[in-house]
């Protein structure tokens, strides 16, 4: 099973040794269970936006690896800038006009303020 701490940077694209991508942007989630209803709870004025990542990488073809977040937040600038906070620096953040539905926000047991790679 993994820690909670492992699991986050996952979410952030960060590792477990204090970087500040792989602490949770809001501390009081951390006493709410990953699983729980609770977690995956979107407020009404709460919005899952998706957002695309591209970061240079060679070992793409492309010379580019993209990747989509997701971000429960009021707003898309708000969602933008949890995501900028979560990846790497030279990553390039923009907004895709796309909204997870509720059902599917909790199905994939998202939390508000946090940013989840997809």
């Amino acid at each position: 099973m993994l820690q909670r701490a492992s699991a986050e940077a996952c979410w952030f694209g960060g590792d477990v040794t204090g970087s500040r991508r792989s602490r949770p942007l809001n501390p009081a989630m951390m006493n709410t269970p990953a699983h729980s209803s609770e977690a995956a709870m979107i407020e009404p004025n709460q919005t899952a936006f998706i957002l695309k990542v591209t970061r240079p990488d060679e070992a793409e073809l492309s010379g580019q690896l993209v990747m989509f977040y997701v971000a429960i937040t009021t707003s898309e600038n708000e969602a933008l800038s949890i995501v900028r906070r979560a990846v790497k620096e030279d990553a390039t953040v923009e907004p895709t006009g796309v909204r997870l539905s509720q059902q599917t926000a909790s199905a994939l047991d998202l939390e508000a303020g946090l940013a989840r790679a997809l």
